[in-house]
């Protein structure tokens, strides 16, 4: 996306992007750092501390002074509660606001669940980082967004509605209550403390239940529905501001999931830093959007009968109520199970 995207790019002057060590949030960094203007300040967040003197230094060593000068490492680890603090006394205090919020952090564990004190584990991990984590960070800096903040929240494709796939028909069940148009932050609270406390439980209780047998599904399924429930509640009470909140499936996979290579870091950091440069008044709101290849047959060479498939880059909205009414799930692909 283009630097015209932002009519307004001159007036942005702050971003916060968490676990940009590496990947997607340092490309997501790079590229808000070359589209803001000279003066501004992107925070990439680290999660070991130890690491900040070697990612400074070769940013220092390997980007022009447009771009290095504007970016700053910074501690945060979401087990750490004295490290928000201090993430957000810094915050406040060098830049006072902010502009842009990009939501990156994330754990991943290939789902032991064969090993029910390790699941459980592995729950607590994953969703108190990808879920509690993602939701402090909105409650704490939303306040502090400016005029026509924008807020942005990496998702994935295993936060497709067709990955609750436990046992029916509680599945079908939890489906229509992550899409339900009027779900309260607390019902959806509850919904994953329900999956987390069964998980706890042992046994495959979780399953029986109609849950995955995937942490990160769960995590990312519930950041797509809190998304639309914190763009509800910014419209409600701040409509003045022009506050926009959406996630992204950005398309980059991680490498640990059985799924197909998708997009680079740097192509899937020039889409959530696009999304976090959205205009004014865009319709683009409160939206889990979907970055994907969509395979077909090339006609021109015999259609169906031809092996070699043509492969087209798509972006699009994921209407996660309107697909669960419909009951068709057209746009999943990978597993969490298999690495």
């Amino acid at each position: 996306m283009s630097r015209c995207l932002h009519t307004g790019a001159r007036t942005i002057k702050a971003g916060l992007v968490t676990g940009a060590a590496r990947d997607v949030g340092f490309q997501t960094g790079l590229a808000l750092a070359r589209r803001l203007p000279e003066g501004s300040t992107v925070y990439m967040t680290v999660r070991k501390e130890d690491d900040i003197p070697r990612l400074t230094e070769e940013i220092m060593s390997n980007q022009v002074p447009e771009v290095n000068t504007k970016l700053k490492f910074i501690h945060l680890d979401f087990h750490d509660k004295n490290s928000l603090i201090k993430l957000y006394q810094t915050v406040k205090s060098e830049v006072a606001t902010l502009d842009i919020l990009v939501n990156n952090s994330q754990k991943y564990h290939l789902p032991s669940f064969m090993d029910d004190e390790k699941f459980a584990w592995q729950c607590e991990d994953t969703l108190a980082v990808n879920y509690h984590g993602l939701k402090k960070m909105c409650k704490i800096f939303s306040p502090m967004m400016n005029q026509g903040g924008r807020v942005v929240n990496c998702s994935s494709h295993l936060g497709h509605l067709s990955n609750l796939d436990g046992m029916e028909p509680h599945a079908s069940q939890l489906r229509a209550k992550f899409t339900q148009k009027d779900l309260a932050e607390e019902e959806l609270d509850r919904l994953v403390k329900q999956f987390s406390s069964l998980a706890m439980s042992g046994g495959g209780g979780w399953w029986q239940q109609g849950w995955p047998a995937c942490p990160y599904t769960v995590s990312k399924i519930a950041v797509n529905a809190y998304t639309r429930i914190l763009q509800a509640r910014l419209d409600t009470y701040h409509p003045q501001k022009d506050l926009v909140v959406n996630a992204v499936h950005h398309g980059c996979m991680h490498k640990h999931m059985n799924s197909s290579a998708g997009f680079s870091p740097a192509q899937a950091g020039e889409l959530v830093a696009g999304l976090a440069l959205l205009p004014d008044n865009t319709v683009i709101r409160g939206k889990v959007i979907w970055r994907d290849f969509m395979t077909f047959d090339n006609w021109q060479y015999g259609g169906l009968d031809d092996d070699s498939k043509q492969c087209k880059a798509f972006v699009a909205n994921y209407d996660m109520e309107g697909e669960e009414e419909r009951h068709q799930y057209e746009m999943n692909n990978g597993f969490c199970l298999d690495g």
